[in-house]
């Protein structure tokens, strides 16, 4: 069932829970003290269930982002072959004649070449850094780390995918409806401005006489 209308079905839950007080009231059967106790248990029943369907959401959502970071990650290699790879790496950069070095980093930045023959990691791009600052070439150094780091998001590259970026703010936005305790927020998870029913005004509660919410 999509979140729209699991939380549809929570709104008409919360209405016809309103309905069941109400006709408590009328009957006049109900002491005030039991008419409060029966609005507080209804607060607390539609609470949990508006967290349990933000919850599931919320897995979703994560669940999703994890399969794309998976899109991105580097196959891990053995110590050993690690090691040999970044000697290899290190013994290639500093190999490279000032001009050279500089024209391979200036095209991998104009995204017109590769830096390495092999896939980046961000302890090769240090290599680079590094080497490029014990030339002289600070500002180069400077421009290729924020290049990687920052543009490229070397570390994190799933960060610039456009579906994990849509999934991280529909996750944010979740998040931030489950916070809002006293709040159904009707939405279909997009950004289009959700409906909002303020739970404990349906069931006639005030705000010293909600109840305290735990999970």
């Amino acid at each position: 069932m999509a979140l729209l209308e699991k939380l549809q079905g929570l709104v008409t839950t919360l209405f016809n829970e309103r309905e069941k007080l109400y006709a408590s009231i009328n009957s006049e059967f109900f002491s005030s003290k039991a008419h409060l106790e029966m609005r507080q248990q209804a607060y607390r029943k539609i609470v949990l269930s508006k967290n349990a369907i933000y919850d599931e959401e919320i897995e979703r959502i994560t669940r999703e982002m994890e399969t794309i970071k998976k899109k991105y990650a580097i196959t891990e290699l053995t110590p050993e072959t690690e090691l040999l790879n970044y000697k290899k790496i290190e013994s290639l950069i500093k190999s490279l004649p000032d001009n050279e070095l500089e024209q391979r980093v200036k095209d991998f930045m104009a995204g017109k070449g590769e830096l390495l023959e092999m896939a980046l990691k961000p302890d090769y791009v240090n290599v680079a850094v590094s080497e490029l600052r014990n030339r002289g070439l600070s500002d180069l150094a400077d421009n290729l780390h924020n290049h990687f780091f920052i543009t490229m998001k070397g570390k994190e590259p799933y960060k610039l995918d456009e579906e994990y970026k849509r999934l991280e703010k529909e996750l944010n936005r979740m998040e931030s409806y489950k916070a809002l305790e006293d709040a159904i927020m009707l939405t279909d998870g997009t950004e289009l401005a959700p409906t909002t029913y303020y739970i404990s005004q349906e069931l006639g509660l005030s705000d010293i006489e909600r109840p305290a919410i735990s999970g």
